[in-house]
């Protein structure tokens, strides 16, 4: 099977409400990896956002998902990283590659909030605290027809995740999920690494929303929640994973421009979540 690696810029804001920061953000994580030749995702820069659903921003978001689904469909990537504005920039993305992988492939969910509502369970309606939901197999019913797959809750794992809404605490205690603390990824950076390990997983999806980090460690966040990982816990795991299995995506999301020490602190991010990529590899450009 020829390899294909696609480097994806979607800097959708309209997931988070209206933030369009976000994609601002998104097109910065881009220029900090200059050696790489990034596809973006048309998104329109500024618009009214209004609830259908019990989401914000639904119709925005649907014409969002169906060009990412059209783009791939046309040149899929065996591998494939996405620098996303907010979180639900990776439904496609994830679900792409899970349908070529199907159960061989595990997502390790790198995030302070499980992202696990649904549009009835939805506290704010933002869409980016619903993606894992949806592809998990529930929720909105034209997104859920228009994803090329879903996953099976055994093929996710919660690291970092210390804030989860009561329906969404509900979810993870039914499914029997024990998410890897932050505190024990800050003291033994390869439990996640050990636990897919023990699971036998063999390609792995890192989905990484920076807020998984403490905000005293970095602050260019929406939605900055204490007792986050450390950046070495997290640039040790990320190589970590790296090191270990066939990573053969994963997704960046919700950077707000900071300071510069936090921009230098995202490109050390950037540069461990990305590993190192081998000279057979074929970038697809724009």
């Amino acid at each position: 099977m020829e390899q294909f690696l696609m480097y994806l810029l979607f800097p959708q804001w309209q997931g988070a409400g209206h933030l369009p920061a976000l994609a601002q953000g998104a097109r910065r994580l881009a220029h900090l990896a200059p050696d790489l030749s990034w596809h973006e995702v048309p998104i329109t820069a500024t618009e009214s956002l209004t609830v259908q659903g019990g989401i914000l921003g639904r119709a925005p978001l649907l014409r969002h998902l169906k060009t990412v689904l059209a783009l791939l469909a046309a040149q899929p990537p065996t591998r494939l990283f996405t620098l996303g504005g907010d979180c639900a920039a990776e439904l496609v993305p994830i679900a792409a590659l899970n349908a070529r992988y199907g159960p061989e492939l595990t997502l390790v969910w790198l995030d302070a909030h499980g992202d696990l509502n649904t549009p009835a369970s939805s506290p704010s309606g933002t869409f980016h605290g619903m993606p894992l939901r949806h592809l998990l197999g529930e929720g909105d019913a034209e997104v859920l027809a228009a994803l090329p797959s879903t996953l099976r809750p055994s093929q996710v794992v919660l690291a970092g995740v210390r804030e989860l809404d009561p329906p969404e605490q509900a979810y993870v205690d039914a499914q029997g999920w024990i998410p890897v603390a932050a505190a024990t990824l800050n003291a033994q950076p390869t439990a996640v690494g050990d636990l897919l390990t023990q699971r036998g997983a063999r390609k792995l999806y890192v989905h990484l929303d920076l807020d998984v980090l403490d905000p005293t460690e970095f602050s260019a966040l929406g939605w900055p929640t204490p007792g986050g990982l450390t950046l070495g816990a997290l640039l040790s795991l990320l190589k970590d994973l790296h090191a270990r299995f066939e990573v053969v995506g994963g997704g960046l999301t919700e950077y707000l421009p900071g300071a510069a020490d936090q921009e230098e602190r995202a490109a050390q991010v950037l540069h461990a979540w990305r590993g190192q990529e081998g000279e057979d590899d074929v970038v697809i450009a724009d």
